[in-house]
């Protein structure tokens, strides 16, 4: 059976969008994917394992929210939302649907709930400004929309648009993405996570609590998230960053392209490292 995700691959390049210059339309976020998590316990359960303080999700506004393994690093974050007492969606960066997957899988066998990766049968929009029905607000004048069906999605896309504006927003409002290249190496803080709302320090226990806890409470977190402008190379999430004196001082998380040889970058850096920071033929300065 083809998926709606295929579905979509097929038809974009095509006749999808339908919207008139006039209307607001939606970038496709081809990078995110939306997973649900099941059960009469699941706001328990998550608990347990998120950052964010589930018992205060509703259905009106995701709230941002990580999975950290047992040293406190960041597996993936994103976005969550209770749409049923016994549902949370969360959305995240799609290369890590099957690392999350996996990461839960042995706890969900001693679990009431269950996971259900909506990969191929869920597309995820964003827009920037004006909402459209159907609106999840993530930020001010950011909002991301979850949709399983091909009609809505040809409504809502206009092919002529493409997702870095959305991104640009994004990165702007301190918010990044781990994905498969930097998964599992940064605290919370290094991203600026407890910045955005995704970390509660009064929820109590969860997986790598005791880590960020302490990083917070003591701060000794030194490096931490930088708005970079980057120019020349080709630069990609996960590649370190190096002083002019070859010292290691951090690495690429989220980069937007806004030419064919500039943009902006979200890099994890050292607090005290010197400027510009190199990675092969790209230079990075602080954004203004």
């Amino acid at each position: 059976m083809t998926t709606l995700h295929q579905q979509w691959l097929a038809d974009s390049g095509a006749d999808a969008g339908q919207s008139s210059p006039s209307q607001p339309a939606g970038y496709w976020l081809a990078d995110l994917c939306a997973m649900s998590f099941t059960g009469p316990d699941v706001v328990n359960f998550l608990q347990g394992y998120l950052t964010c303080d589930t018992t205060q999700l509703d259905a009106e506004r995701p709230s941002p929210w990580a999975l950290c393994n047992l040293k406190g690093r960041v597996v993936a974050n994103g976005w969550c939302l209770l749409t049923a007492t016994d549902c949370i969606k969360v959305v995240m960066h799609r290369s890590l649907a099957d690392e999350v997957a996996t990461f839960f899988k042995p706890y969900l066998l001693f679990a009431k709930s269950e996971l259900h990766s909506h990969a191929e049968d869920t597309l995820v929009f964003g827009t920037v400004g004006a909402a459209l029905p159907g609106a999840l607000q993530i930020a001010e004048d950011q909002h991301i929309y979850l949709v399983d069906d091909l009609a809505s999605a040809q409504a809502l896309s206009d092919p002529a648009l493409t997702s870095d504006a959305w991104y640009l927003e994004l990165l702007r409002g301190g918010m990044c993405l781990v994905e498969a290249a930097t998964s599992g190496q940064f605290l919370p803080q290094m991203l600026g996570l407890e910045r955005v709302g995704a970390v509660s320090f009064d929820k109590g226990c969860y997986l790598g609590q005791e880590v960020v806890a302490r990083a917070q409470h003591r701060g000794a977190v030194k490096r931490l998230p930088q708005l970079l402008s980057w120019q020349g190379g080709d630069p990609n999430a996960g590649d370190p960053l190096n002083a002019p004196s070859g010292r290691s001082c951090g690495t690429l998380v989220n980069v937007v392209a806004t030419s064919s040889a500039s943009g902006l970058a979200l890099a994890v850096v050292a607090t005290d490292a010197d400027f510009p920071l190199e990675h092969g033929a790209t230079q990075l300065n602080p954004a203004a």
